[in-house]
C-alpha cells in the first residue's frame, strides 16, 4: 500500500486528499491517517490543509471527442462544467510525494505544492485518475502526467492536456479535467488537440 502511494504522487498525480486516500488504498479514515503518518515520518509525502471546493462526484467525463465526430458544442459543454460548481471552498488537507520520494521513485511529480489557484484542479483530477484505476485499470501503467509531457520538452510552444494515455510508446488518448472552462478555452484545446481522441472531465 506504501509503494503503491507513493507511486501514484511521483507519477500520475500531483496531490491526494485524505479522503481520497481512505476511499481508494485503505480501508477507512483511521487507516488512511496512520499510513499518511507513517510515510510523512518516513519523509516520503508531506501534508498541507488548503482552501479548495470540495471534488467532484466522478462517474463520467463531460465530453467525449474522436476524430471523425461533429466539432463539439463548445457553448454546452462550457455550460456544463461551470454549472456544476455549487459549493464555496473548504478547509482540505492534501498529500503530495516529497522530492526525496520523486527521487527514489524516479518520479516527475513531487516537492512542488500546486498554487492556491491550482489546488481544486489538482485534487479533481486525482478523482479522476481513481476512476481510471477502478473502471479502466489498463490506464493505470499508461497515464502520463502533465509535468512528464513536460520533462519531456513537450508544452513549450503549444499547451499541454493533463495527462494522456500512451501504450507501447503511442498516445492514445488525452485526458483533461476542465474546471470553469468558458467556450473559447474549450475551442483553443480542442484546436490543439484534435489529431487523437480526448476526454474532457
Amino acid at each position: 500500500m506504501n509503494d503503491e502511494l507513493i507511486d501514484l504522487l511521483t507519477r500520475r498525480v500531483r496531490v491526494m486528499t485524505l479522503a481520497q486516500i481512505a476511499n481508494a488504498l485503505c480501508g477507512g479514515g483511521a487507516d488512511a491517517e496512520a499510513l499518511a503518518r507513517e510515510l510523512e515520518e518516513e519523509g516520503m509525502i508531506e501534508r498541507q490543509t488548503v482552501l479548495a471546493r470540495p471534488a467532484l462526484p466522478c462517474t463520467s467525463p463531460v465530453l467525449v471527442w474522436r476524430p471523425g465526430d461533429e466539432l463539439p458544442a463548445f457553448g454546452k459543454t462550457a455550460y456544463r462544467l461551470k454549472a456544476r460548481w455549487r459549493k464555496p471552498v473548504e478547509p482540505t488537507e492534501i498529500v503530495q510525494a516529497s522530492q526525496k520520494a520523486a527521487r527514489r521513485y524516479g518520479g516527475y511529480l513531487g516537492g512542488r505544492w500546486p498554487r492556491a489557484s491550482e489546488t481544486t484542479h489538482d485534487v479533481n483530477l486525482a478523482g479522476v485518475f481513481l476512476w481510471h484505476r477502478e473502471h479502466r485499470p489498463e490506464d493505470v501503467a499508461s497515464w502520463v502526467p502533465e509535468a512528464q509531457l513536460y520533462a519531456e520538452g513537450r508544452g513549450l510552444r503549444s499547451r499541454l492536456p493533463d495527462a494522456v494515455i500512451r501504450r507501447g510508446g503511442t498516445e492514445v488518448r488525452f485526458i483533461e479535467f476542465g474546471g470553469s472552462y468558458g467556450k473559447q478555452k474549450l475551442a483553443a484545446f480542442h484546436t490543439e488537440m484534435q489529431h487523437l481522441p480526448y476526454e474532457i472531465w
